[in-house]
């Protein structure tokens, strides 16, 4: 008894590749009564998709505002004394944008490997076993690690200044300015896997 048996195998590991193996053409003909004739053809799809994304924003306003002293004195009759405004404000806008959808759709939906093989086994002898066989092995494997930080750290500084009447026969109006901080931070953080 004759025994034939052709082994093929294709296979592909893929990297963000987005292609399948195949396997060449087998074809038995011509044999023996009594043979066995067996093709068998192994593919296999291997996709790793892994993403990272290392995002840091930082936002630091750092302020100071004082006003001036004004200063009334030594002086028979006085007069008005006013210091100015000391005032701060900050606006800090902050938008992350993360969108790695794109890389896992093709990832997931291109690996699929669906071949039936090329085999054919033709013209063989009476009473002979005729196998035709066909694996095929698909994977897919799909990583995502997102480290995103943001910081937004504000110090402001806001005086007013002094005013001073003093040693007049006649005293005036003494005047001292306002202090004021202001301080808005917005962060938004979109993240699609």
């Amino acid at each position: 008894m004759k025994r034939q048996l052709i082994h093929a195998a294709a296979g592909t590991v893929l990297a963000l590749g987005l292609t399948t193996g195949l396997a060449a053409a087998q074809t038995i003909s011509n044999t023996q009564p009594g043979s066995e004739n067996i093709l068998k053809t192994h593919t296999a799809s291997i996709t790793h998709v892994y993403t990272f994304n290392g995002e840091e924003v930082l936002n630091s306003n750092m302020q100071g505002a004082e006003s001036g002293s004004s200063t009334v004195m030594f002086n028979m009759e006085s007069g008005n004394a006013a210091s100015g405004y000391a005032n701060n404000a900050a606006t800090q806008n902050t938008t992350v944008d993360l969108n790695n959808s794109p890389v896992t759709t093709a990832a997931l939906t291109t690996t699929t490997n669906t071949n039936t093989g090329n085999q054919s086994i033709s013209g063989s002898g009476a009473g002979s076993l005729n196998v035709l066989k066909t694996d095929n092995f698909n994977m897919t494997h799909v990583a995502t690690i997102n480290d995103l930080t943001v910081g937004n750290q504000s110090s402001q500084q806001a005086v007013s200044g002094n005013a001073t009447v003093k040693f007049n026969m006649v005293g005036g109006s003494a005047t001292t300015g306002n202090a004021s901080n202001s301080d808005t931070s917005n962060v938004t953080v979109n993240v699609t896997n």
